[in-house]
């Protein structure tokens, strides 16, 4: 992205992009800047709006980011994050996230899920259904298994021995 960026200093999505990828490693200053610069680029650049939101609302910076998420809406008023992430930032308590802010969290999270899951939180659920499932139904077992949310695979890759046939479903397309 930098490199873009040197290579094209008006390239308001690579500034979004940077900013996106700053704010993952943390540096929301950084990438607060970066969101600013794509907004001045394109004035009306409503998920660089969006994204800047988000970074404020990160650094409690509540007005600024609400002033952030409804100039995404005015610019966009189908942009689901934005009304979502409004809501919530107002006290809302919304039955569920729209699936496209599903889709984007774990798209973005994908790259390090397994190691934070495994790895940082020592999950050990797939393993331990496995054993469950296999004392009900014999270690032989050949199931029809649907793993509904399954995410990079971690129940699927655990239970593939029981199954005759095995599908796994996500809105995260990074993901799967």
């Amino acid at each position: 992205l930098r490199r873009a960026l040197a290579l094209r200093p008006d390239y308001a999505a690579a500034h979004n992009n940077l900013g996106t990828m700053l704010q993952g490693r943390g540096e929301v200053d950084a990438a607060i800047e970066c969101f600013r610069e794509a907004i001045r680029i394109r004035p009306a650049y409503a998920e660089a709006q969006h994204n800047l939101g988000s970074a404020l609302r990160k650094l409690g910076r509540v007005r600024e980011a609400e002033a952030a998420f409804e100039e995404a809406l005015r610019l966009n008023p189908a942009h689901d994050g934005a009304r979502f992430s409004l809501d919530v930032l107002r006290g809302g308590n919304p039955p569920h996230a729209p699936a496209a802010v599903v889709r984007t969290l774990f798209d973005n999270y994908a790259p390090r899920f397994d190691s934070h899951l495994v790895d940082g939180l020592e999950y050990r659920i797939p393993a331990r259904l496995t054993a469950e499932v296999a004392a009900l139904r014999g270690a032989g077992a050949r199931l029809d298994v649907l793993d509904l949310g399954c995410g990079t695979g971690l129940l699927g890759a655990a239970l593939g021995p029981l199954a005759m046939r095995l599908t796994g479903v996500d809105l995260s397309p990074r993901m799967l």
